[in-house]
C-alpha cells in the first residue's frame, strides 16, 4: 500500500511546503482590480508550473476574463474520475492600514517585504490575503498529488483539475468555460476545498453551500455635487435617499424586507435543525474569535442556522459625496452601495434581481435617478450526505485530521458548484481545511500551519478512498 509511504514523504516537507505556499501567496492576484490582471496570469503560470513538475498534463486556455488552467492524469478505465476545482485570485485586501503584516510578502526570511517588513508566518499561521482563501486550501492539494506522482507515479484516480482566477468576482467566465470544455472536465465526483471546518481541530463536509445575488444600486440627482448651503433643502439629496432606501430593506425582526422575498424557501426540517443544534458551537467562542461585541440576524433561528441556511441581504459598502480630511459642505449628486444577497435552495438569483427592482421602484422618490447594475448570480447547493463520494470523504478527513468530522452547511458561495452538478454530472465533495476565524475576506487573513498539514494528509487519503469506490 503506497499511501503510509507517500504520508511519511508529506511530513518530511513541511518546510519546503510553508515556503512553497508562501510564494504563491505573495503574488496579488487580485481579480476585482484591472491592474492586477498581469498578477493574475502570473499566479496562474505558478500553479501550472507547479501542476506540469509533479507530471500533470496541463494547459492554460484563455477565457472572457482571466485564464483557467485544465490539468489531467488518466489512472485507467476501471479507476474513478474526480474534478478538483480551486482558484487563484484573490479578493483586495483594502483597508491596507488594518493589516498587521502586508497582504503581499516577498523574500520570506531575508527581512524584505513588500508594504513592510513584518514576517508572514507567525503564532503557527501563515498570514496573507489569499491564505485560506483559497491558495492555502488549494495548494494542500496539490502537495499531496505531487507526492503521489513521486511515489506511484500518480493518484489511482482518474485526475481532472480546474484551476480559475474569477472565484472572487462570481466567477462571470466560468459557466461557459465548464460547458464549453465538459468533455475534458466530466467526472463522476468534484473535490472543492474553499470553505471552513467546524472548529480547529474538527474537521467537517459541507452538504451545503448558499447562493448569490450580487448588486451595485447608483442613485443620482443634479448633474455635479453642489454647495449644500445654496442649495440645500430644495434639492434631493442621493446618500440621503440611499440611507433612507437602505433602512428599509430589513424589518424589525431582522427578516429582508424585499416583495416575495421567502417565497420559495423551504422551512428546515425538525431533523436537521436537531442535527445543527447537537455540533459543538458556542455564540461566545464565535463572538470572541471576530472581536464583535454582540449578534445580530433574523428571529426565530440560531446562529448556525442564520449562517448556513438563511438567506440574508447585507450592505456591502456605501459611498459618496465628501469623505476626505476636514470638511466640504456639498450635496454629492450621486450615491451608491454594493448590496449582496446569500440564497438558499430554491431561491434563483432573477428572481431577487426582480424583487430589488421592484422596490426601487417602489420606494425611491420621483426626484432621483437610479440604475441597478448585477455582478453576480449563483443558485445554492445541497449535496446528499449518505452518497459514497461523502463517506469517502468522511474516511479520509478522520485519516488526516484524527478527529470525527461532522456534517455542516457553508454560508458563502462558490458559483461553479452548481454548474457542476448540472453540466458536468459531478457530485460535490465539499471538504474545507480553513476555519471561520482565519478573517477570509478581512484583514489579516492567515491559514494556521496545523489546518494545512491536516490538509495535505486529507488530500493524500481521499485519493485512496475515492479510488476503491471504482
Amino acid at each position: 500500500m503506497a499511501l503510509p509511504e507517500i504520508l511519511e514523504l508529506l511530513e518530511q516537507r513541511r518546510e519546503q511546503h510553508l515556503a512553497e505556499l508562501v510564494e504563491w501567496t505573495a503574488i496579488p492576484s487580485i481579480s476585482a482590480q484591472a491592474q492586477h490582471a498581469g498578477d493574475l496570469r502570473r499566479a496562474c503560470d505558478w500553479a501550472a508550473d507547479y501542476c506540469r513538475a509533479m507530471g500533470l498534463e496541463t494547459e492554460i486556455h484563455p477565457t472572457a476574463g482571466h485564464p483557467a488552467i485544465i490539468a489531467r492524469h488518466d489512472a485507467g478505465a476501471r479507476a474513478p474520475t474526480v474534478l478538483l476545482y480551486g482558484h487563484s485570485d484573490v479578493q483586495p485586501p483594502e483597508p491596507l492600514e488594518l493589516w498587521e503584516s502586508p497582504p503581499f510578502i516577498d523574500n520570506w526570511g531575508s527581512g524584505e517585504a513588500v508594504g513592510g517588513n513584518a514576517e508572514p508566518v507567525r503564532d503557527g499561521a501563515l498570514y496573507g490575503r489569499g491564505a485560506s482563501d483559497n491558495k492555502g486550501q488549494l495548494f494542500a492539494h496539490l502537495a499531496a498529488l505531487r507526492g503521489w506522482f513521486e511515489v506511484t507515479g500518480g493518484p489511482p484516480v482518474n485526475l481532472r483539475l480546474l484551476i480559475e482566477g474569477e472565484e472572487e468576482i462570481g466567477s462571470p467566465s466560468l459557466g461557459e468555460f465548464v460547458a464549453t470544455h465538459a468533455d475534458e472536465l466530466c467526472a463522476e465526483w468534484g473535490v472543492v476545498s474553499d470553505g471552513p471546518m467546524l472548529a480547529p481541530g474538527m474537521p467537517a463536509v459541507s452538504y451545503g453551500l448558499r447562493g448569490l445575488a450580487y448588486f451595485q444600486l447608483d442613485i443620482s440627482a443634479a448633474s455635479a455635487d453642489l454647495h449644500s448651503g445654496t442649495h440645500g433643502g430644495a434639492v434631493p439629496n442621493p446618500a440621503t435617499v440611499l440611507a433612507e432606501f437602505i433602512a428599509t430593506l430589513h424589518t424589525g425582526d431582522g427578516s429582508v424586507n424585499l416583495p416575495g422575498f421567502y417565497d420559495d424557501v423551504t422551512p428546515l426540517e425538525a431533523v436537521e435543525r436537531e442535527a445543527l443544534a447537537a455540533l459543538e458551537f458556542s455564540d461566545d467562542e464565535y463572538l470572541k474569535g471576530l472581536g464583535a461585541p454582540g449578534l445580530a440576524g433574523e428571529a426565530g433561528f440560531t446562529t448556525l442556522e442564520r449562517r448556513w441556511t438563511r438567506p440574508t441581504l447585507e450592505v456591502n459598502g456605501i459611498w459618496g459625496g465628501y469623505t476626505g480630511e476636514g470638511a466640504k459642505t456639498v450635496l454629492p449628486a450621486c450615491a451608491s452601495a454594493k448590496l449582496s444577497c446569500r440564497l438558499v435552495p430554491r431561491q434563483e438569483p432573477a428572481a431577487i434581481e426582480a424583487a430589488l427592482r421592484r422596490a426601487c421602484a417602489e420606494r425611491l422618490p420621483v426626484g432621483v435617478r437610479w440604475t441597478l447594475l448585477v455582478f453576480a448570480g449563483a443558485p445554492a447547493v445541497l449535496t446528499p450526505t449518505d452518497s459514497p463520494g461523502v463517506q469517502a470523504a468522511m474516511h479520509a478527513l478522520r485519516a488526516g485530521f484524527g478527529a470525527e468530522p461532522a456534517f455542516i452547511r457553508e454560508g458563502g458561495t462558490i458559483p461553479v458548484v452548481a454548474d457542476f452538478q448540472s453540466v458536468l454530472g459531478a457530485q460535490p465533495l465539499l471538504i474545507g481545511f480553513a476555519l471561520a476565524e482565519d478573517m477570509p475576506h478581512s484583514p489579516n487573513e492567515h491559514f494556521r500551519l496545523d489546518c494545512l498539514y491536516g490538509g495535505i494528509r486529507t488530500s493524500a487519503a481521499l485519493w485512496d478512498e475515492l479510488a476503491r469506490l471504482g
